[in-house]
């Protein structure tokens, strides 16, 4: 069940069902994060319902590290973006922006055995078996050449979040 609670309109979704989701950012700036969902049973709060403490917590964002493969931080990613779809098959994308440079790490690399992406110490996605499936590279207006990578994953995307002691937990 979610609830939704906005100055003009207080919802309750019930029978809600996952369909996908994206986490995007520009280094330096905060995550985007998109949950598709799915579902048809939708009430309005009755008098009843209890307003909701809105707690504030720190924005998560992405910073230059976050990325890692096999370990090592992925240094000079600009963009990223992990796409998931849960529709007929379970697919996951993850695309990164970087600068070209002659000595970046994914230069010429086709597989990723292991990626995490890590946010403040709070939320943690690991990724298996990354496979490239394109390669563009365009230059902007000062001259440099900008070069996006798309990897598919072809084995599984864990999600952790980090509790108050400071172990890290699967999402399930």
């Amino acid at each position: 069940m979610t609830l939704i609670n906005r100055i003009a309109e207080k919802r309750i979704y019930q029978n809600l069902k996952l369909v996908g989701y994206q986490i995007r950012a520009n280094r330096d700036e905060p995550l985007y994060i998109r949950l598709d969902v799915e579902g048809t049973e939708a009430t309005d709060w009755d008098h009843t319902t209890p307003d909701l403490p809105w707690e504030q917590k720190e924005t998560l964002e992405y910073k230059d590290g976050d990325i890692r493969i096999d370990g090592a931080a992925l240094p000079g990613i600009h963009r990223f973006s992990l796409t998931k779809t849960y529709r007929e098959t379970e697919t996951t994308y993850l695309q990164l922006h970087y600068t070209h440079d002659t000595e970046h790490p994914l230069n010429n690399r086709l597989a990723i055995e292991t990626l995490t992406l890590t946010f403040g110490n709070r939320l943690r996605f690991t990724c298996t078996d990354l496979t490239c499936r394109s390669f563009d590279a365009n230059t902007d207006n000062a001259a440099e050449i900008l070069i996006v990578r798309r990897f598919r994953v072809d084995g599984t995307v864990f999600i952790e979040t980090c509790n108050p002691k400071g172990e890290w937990e699967r999402v399930e």
